[in-house]
């Protein structure tokens, strides 16, 4: 007989093993595995581990292109709000934000969020609120490009830092932003409009 393999709780694309379940003909071991969709399967530790078996049958004509590129987009919020040595962490999980524990798993992220639509990606509705079903959409580029911290900063403040008396310096101190920006935006060379 094959030596065990403890797969307890472990994730096979959307595929979790609940526990062992029998040791098949091969004298190999069988798992109880549920699927995203809550369907119960029996497959062996060697199918899931060699990744031959990663849905009970509900994802098919699901491009596997589309579930990569979702688990990338969980992969790299879990990353860049959970890992300090990610390059954006100080931007994330360094100012607090944070990913809600039910998204932990990536198949509670897929359940709530769904397949990643091509062209779009994850984003937070709420740029100083963490990442949960609540405040997160898929977004197109210049959706995000509208919603990133800088950009609300500087239409919440635009018009204050155009008419204050306080030189660049100081009033990039007073409204957390640049000198560069504050040249900018009392040049017209930003925010025409305000």
């Amino acid at each position: 007989m094959s030596s065990f393999i403890d797969h307890t709780g472990e994730v096979f694309g959307y595929l979790q093993a609940i526990e062992p379940f029998e040791v098949n003909s091969d004298a190999r071991y069988n798992w109880l595995c549920v699927c995203v969709c809550g369907q119960l399967r029996i497959l062996s530790g060697a199918v899931l581990r060699a990744g031959r078996a990663t849905h009970c049958g509900c994802r098919r004509g699901i491009p596997a292109s589309s579930v990569g590129s979702t688990k990338d987009a969980w992969y790299n919020m879990t990353k860049r709000c959970g890992d300090p040595t990610h390059r954006q962490y100080k931007d994330y999980g360094g100012r607090g934000i944070r990913v809600t524990k039910r998204w932990m798993l990536f198949e509670n992220f897929l359940s709530d969020m769904g397949v990643r639509p091509e062209g779009l990606s994850l984003e937070r509705v709420d740029n100083n609120k963490g990442y949960c079903k609540g405040n997160c959409k898929w977004a197109t580029a210049s959706e995000q490009v509208r919603n990133t911290r800088l950009t609300r900063l500087s239409i919440d403040i635009a018009r204050q830092v155009r008419t204050s008396p306080l030189r660049p310096k100081d009033a990039a101190k007073e409204f957390g932003i640049t000198p560069l920006w504050v040249w900018k935006i009392r040049t017209h060379r930003v925010w025409k409009e305000l």
